[in-house]
This record gives C-alpha cells, sequence and structure tokens, in this order.
C-alpha cells in the first residue's frame, strides 16, 4: 500500500475535510452559544436597570413622605418637586435605554427588540412568562 497513492490522497482529503467540516460547525455552535448568552445578559442588564428604577420611585415616595411628615416644606414646593423628579427619571430612563443600545456590539445589535424603556420593560415581562 503506498502512502501518496491514490487511496492515500483520498484518505488525506477526506482527513482535512473532516477537519474544516469540523472547524466550520464549531464556529457555528459558538455563534450559537454566543447569541444565547448574549440574550439572556440583555434580560439581565434590564432586569438590573429595573430594580434600579423601582428603588429611585421607592426613595422618592420616602422623600415626599418625609417632606409632608416634617411640615417644614408646604404644598405647593412638595409638588414642584415631584415634577422636577419626574422629569429627572423620565430623562433618566430614556438615557440608560439610549446607552445601553449604544454600548451593545454591533454583533448583538439585532437582538435588542426594544428602543424606549416602555419596550424594554414588555421585553423583561416576555422574559418571565417563558
Amino acid at each position: 500500500m503506498e502512502l501518496f497513492g491514490i487511496e492515500g490522497l483520498y484518505e488525506i482529503a477526506w482527513f482535512l475535510g473532516g477537519v474544516i467540516a469540523c472547524r466550520f460547525l464549531t464556529r457555528i455552535m459558538n455563534y450559537g452559544n454566543a447569541f444565547i448568552l448574549a440574550k439572556l445578559l440583555n434580560i439581565y442588564a434590564i432586569q438590573l436597570i429595573s430594580s434600579a428604577a423601582e428603588d429611585i420611585a421607592f426613595i422618592k415616595e420616602l422623600k415626599y413622605t418625609t417632606m409632608v411628615e416634617s411640615g417644614a416644606v408646604s404644598k405647593r414646593e412638595i409638588n414642584l418637586a415631584k415634577e422636577i423628579d419626574e422629569r429627572s427619571f423620565e430623562s433618566w430612563k430614556k438615557t440608560t435605554i439610549n446607552n445601553f443600545i449604544a454600548s451593545c456590539p454591533s454583533t448583538f445589535l439585532p437582538l435588542i427588540k426594544f428602543d424606549s424603556w416602555e419596550g424594554a420593560m414588555e421585553e423583561l415581562a416576555k422574559a418571565y412568562k417563558k
């Protein structure tokens, strides 16, 4: 049996074909796993942002309760503080989502199915239902 005869060349060709197929399939599986991981990380990041928003809302309510109970602040000033806080909070939510999307690598941008706070919260709700 010759090493480099026709049969030997066929065996080498099949071996190299197997190596190429293995590398190709491994890459496809790695990309699939990377996309699954990125999707999970997106959901976890939204969950973290949502938790921070809940904490901010709680602290704001605590602030207003303290202002009312102290009696040192007029109703007008409390309402003004609420209005300012609400505008700031809405701005924070928009900025947070915009920064979240802007910081995502372009490869994974198709995984982000939202462009607003409401959309992000809908995605989080869908993830909880699964």
